[in-house]
């Protein structure tokens, strides 16, 4: 009594599903593929250098980032004679892409200007303290002509880079706003010795932005 008692149930259990099958139709269903073409990121479409001008030997100069004020009074740091100044400006790159793409930062600083023509050095930071604690830059919307006072987007402060070995890295990447468009603004500062010689100085300061994954 058992085995009939499986055998009729395999038995119902595979009309049923004959049932089934026989009652299938044909059927379709559709999906869209989408896609939006955008732009490709641009960086430094818009630049600016770094501008100290005058420099007097044993003497410092300090351009802030945030708002181009210059500062060369006499530091500890950076010698011990008051500076001149007139004419600096503060830099920057543009970067652009469409709003909402995730964007890594990273910028390579050299540690010293050359004197053009070679032979000799000048002290060089875009560092806000002798042991590069923060970027003096930031990152932000307005374009940092004059003595326009900027503010950094989110993870654009110069807190948010962090220094090793002469670059400057993003610890998260920052979100393109809706404008498309942002600036990092740079600020730095130099220091000639007593003997620096006398003459022009320059060196590169390289920018890549990169598309996070």
């Amino acid at each position: 009594m058992k085995k009939l008692t499986t055998l009729l149930f395999a038995v119902t259990l595979l009309v049923g599903f004959s049932s089934v099958t026989m009652a299938q139709s044909t059927a379709t269903e559709t999906i869209t593929a989408n896609a939006n073409v955008v732009q490709d990121m641009v960086v430094g479409n818009d630049t600016n250098d770094i501008e100290f001008n005058n420099i007097l030997r044993n003497s410092g100069k300090l351009i802030n980032a945030v708002d181009g004020t210059v500062d060369a009074t006499a530091l500890s740091t950076s010698g011990t004679v008051n500076g001149v100044t007139g004419g600096e400006a503060r830099g920057w790159f543009d970067i652009s892409i469409v709003a909402g793409t995730s964007v890594d930062l990273s910028l390579a600083v050299p540690a010293t200007l050359a004197k053009v023509g070679g032979g000799a050095f000048l002290n060089f930071s875009v560092g806000t303290s002798s042991d590069n604690n923060d970027l003096n830059g930031l990152i932000t919307e307005t374009k940092p002509t004059g003595n326009t006072e900027v503010t950094a987007i989110t993870n654009g402060a110069g807190s948010d880079f962090s220094f090793d070995n002469g670059d400057w890295t993003l610890g998260t990447a920052f979100e393109m706003p809706e404008g498309g468009t942002v600036y990092l603004a740079l600020g730095g500062e130099v220091f000639a010795l007593t003997d620096t010689e006398l003459g022009s100085y320059e060196g590169d300061i390289t920018l890549t932005a990169t598309v996070a994954d």
